[in-house]
């Protein structure tokens, strides 16, 4: 299960790897592509968010045909583009329900990288949702792959992962076939074309989500959307986060108190 926050986020991060996992893949989406305050679709030459946000589905099922994915093999929680971390619990449930429904082996979603809100609260709910996964003994890999962040020196890193260091990361094979399918699958967003032209089509990273402390920023604080006038801040998200766990962490002492037994987690 590939689970990614916008239209095209599946393209840029392992665009290239598509077409070999295309017969066992389920590609879900989290967001309908298009913010709230319709800046986004007026400035792609839209009167509306609602017709922006069609116009990059139907974008997104032109370039996952030219990987062999059919739509059939795609799943939309038509969540409002950047309200992911408003919206937690609701995620959660939404994540929680398909993974019940689909029981995958391997989840691969974004990496905490401070690039966009959107992936990092994806990061963090599929986290939470693995997490509980395996502490009731089902087994289930997750992956993330890279996407964009702040570098050191400022300016973005797009393909590459940041951080955390330890976190042992593997290069994927982007073959020349390859990089011509990506290159018609960027095609494809016909709206999307000044943002993917800042990314690589030659390199794909991928690995094993490492722990992260979701309650301090990623990225050792030098988050790329901080410098956009969002609705959301770095701070905000992180306080956001921290209400998250807080509440999951009472629910949880409060259904052990009534019933201690049954929340005894099973052996793996």
């Amino acid at each position: 299960m590939l689970l990614v926050a916008h239209q095209d986020d599946e393209i840029i991060g392992v665009g290239a790897q598509l077409h070999r996992w295309a017969p066992d893949l389920t590609c879900v989406y989290a967001t309908d592509g298009s913010p709230a305050d319709a800046t986004d679709a007026r400035a792609a030459g839209f009167s509306d968010g609602h017709a922006y946000a069609r116009a990059r589905a139907e974008e997104s099922r032109d370039a996952l045909r030219i990987a062999g994915i059919a739509w059939a093999r795609v799943r939309e929680f038509g969540f409002t583009d950047r309200s992911l971390v408003y919206r937690l619990a609701d995620l959660n449930d939404a994540v929680e329900c398909l993974i019940r429904d689909l029981e995958p082996d391997i989840i691969l979603t974004h990496a905490f990288e401070g690039g966009h809100p959107d992936h990092d609260a994806l990061s963090l709910v599929t986290r939470s949702v693995a997490r509980r996964c395996m502490d009731h003994g089902r087994r289930v890999a997750l992956l993330e792959f890279a996407g964009y962040a702040q570098g050191t020196d400022g300016t973005l890193v797009t393909n590459r992962f940041v951080g955390p260091p330890d976190a042992p990361a593997h290069r994927l094979p982007v073959r020349a076939g390859d990089r011509r399918r990506k290159r018609l699958m960027f095609e494809s967003f016909r709206t999307q074309q000044r943002r993917l032209a800042m990314f690589d089509t030659s390199e794909e990273w991928l690995r094993a989500a490492p722990v992260y402390d979701y309650s301090a920023p990623p990225n050792a604080g030098q988050v790329w959307y901080d410098r956009f006038n969002w609705e959301i801040t770095s701070t905000e998200w992180i306080r956001l986060a921290r209400e998250f766990f807080d509440r999951r962490r009472g629910a949880r002492q409060s259904r052990e108190a009534i019933h201690p037994r049954a929340m005894r987690p099973h052996s793996p």
